[in-house]
């Protein structure tokens, strides 16, 4: 689907994919602002390019094939969109830069099983204030700065028990409600740090809570943790900190 085809076609609400369809892209702003209210997207489709959904405030959802060979979330693909809820595929590797930036109704984001997710870029989820909890996959390496910041409802993150994370950005966690950031939940708001993330950076967690909860910061058994930025919690509820050896 070429770049632009269906921009501003306020009128559009379906979109039909044949069963046995050999759509492979998905280009540069394709359904930018149309009244596309929900898509299934073909199973042979590797991108859907950058903006191609921007500003689909009706698009509730968007559903993609168990064998979806989807490589990649581009720069903000869903922006400013209406999405509610979203499983992203196993295939994909990279969640782009802004990708679901001011989607300000999205609620629920779950990773297939077996996902090869490595990096979520800077601001991936800024501003989707519903986002209430999310949970990691343990490919992910890298979670950029700003990823989930101004995401005020988020409350819980949690990591896989072989998480291979190694980098939260700068801001990435900022004016959040997280009281529980955990590999398996944790009674009293415990925030427990992969033992494989090496350092934070600064005002990861600032302004976190947000509510009138306490943060209780621990580190996993066999932490390698070697370095806290200035700022790393600064403005933060936090109440008690575990550092490792």
């Amino acid at each position: 689907i070429n770049p632009k085809t269906f921009e501003n076609c306020a009128s559009l609400t379906h979109v039909t994919f044949a069963s046995n369809s050999a759509l492979t892209m998905i280009l540069v702003e394709a359904f930018r602002s149309s009244g596309v209210t929900a898509i299934s997207i073909p199973q042979g489709v590797t991108s859907i390019q950058t903006l191609a959904f921007v500003f689909c405030n009706r698009l509730k959802s968007i559903t993609f094939a168990k064998d979806s060979v989807l490589s990649r979330l581009d720069v903000n693909v869903f922006a400013g969109s209406g999405l509610e809820n979203i499983i992203i595929p196993k295939s994909v590797k990279e969640i782009q830069m802004w990708a679901f930036n001011q989607c300000f109704s999205l609620k629920t984001v779950v990773f297939s099983e077996n996902s090869v997710l490595s990096s979520i870029q800077d601001e991936a989820f800024q501003n989707c204030r519903s986002l209430i909890s999310i949970d990691i996959p343990n490919s992910v390496i890298s979670i950029g700065d700003l990823a989930f910041n101004n995401c005020f409802l988020l409350k819980s993150i949690k990591f896989s028990s072989s998480s291979s994370i190694s980098n939260i950005g700068v801001d990435c966690f900022r004016e959040t409600s997280i009281s529980q950031c955990a590999i398996t939940p944790n009674a009293g708001g415990t925030v427990v740090i992969p033992k494989t993330l090496s350092s934070f950076y600064p005002l990861a967690f600032y302004g976190c809570p947000s509510n009138s909860n306490q943060l209780i910061i621990a580190y996993d058994v066999g932490s390698i943790m070697k370095y806290i930025s200035n700022y790393a919690f600064y403005g933060s509820n936090i109440q008690s900190i575990t550092l490792p050896q």
